[in-house]
């Protein structure tokens, strides 16, 4: 049977309750209502969820900038895991027009959350030099790993010739 992974839509307010849901069930320091509606009312920060059935079964949530991405949060709800929801939605950003002009996609994680730097790390995340930021998280005082993704810049064509009937084209995949 082939495997089929859930639409992703932008995430509106009536997917709060789900979106909650998952984070209290996900997160030993959940955010709460407070905390989401405060993490939209920030200009770029852009939510998104994984959706089957007219059930969110994860989400994801991320500030844009004109040079990177950066993963605020995911979640996929307990019944639903390890069943590629998680890096379906990693993927779906990665493969996106938003990446066109970003070079890297960031993500701070708790240093006690294992299953996640696990996670991110299985997704091409790495740590650079210095990953570990001293009491990162207010509620805690606890550190964050910085994980990146070096995002692939898209094949350029590269043409040759003076009119369009003649030219030769070059596929290029350029890294940073």
């Amino acid at each position: 049977m082939e495997k089929t992974y859930p639409h992703m839509r932008w995430m509106i307010k009536l997917d709060q309750i789900e979106v909650l849901d998952i984070i209290f069930e996900s997160f030993e320091n959940p955010w709460l209502k407070d905390d989401l509606v405060k993490c939209f009312k920030i200009e770029n920060n852009i939510g998104l969820v994984a959706e089957d059935e007219q059930k969110v079964k994860g989400f994801i949530i991320y500030h844009q900038d004109k040079t990177k991405l950066e993963l605020l949060n995911l979640g996929v709800h307990p019944d639903y895991r390890r069943q590629g929801i998680g890096t379906f939605m990693i993927n779906h950003l990665k493969k996106s027009r938003l990446i066109e002009r970003r070079k890297v996609f960031e993500a701070y994680i708790r240093e006690s959350n294992l299953v996640g730097q696990l996670f991110l790390n299985k997704n091409g995340f790495v740590t650079e030099n210095n990953p570990i930021i001293r009491d990162y998280y207010e509620d805690t005082g606890e550190s964050a790993y910085k994980l990146i993704y070096r995002l692939k810049k898209p094949k350029e064509r590269l043409y040759y010739g003076k009119d369009n009937s003649s030219q030769k084209n070059l596929n290029m995949e350029i890294y940073y």
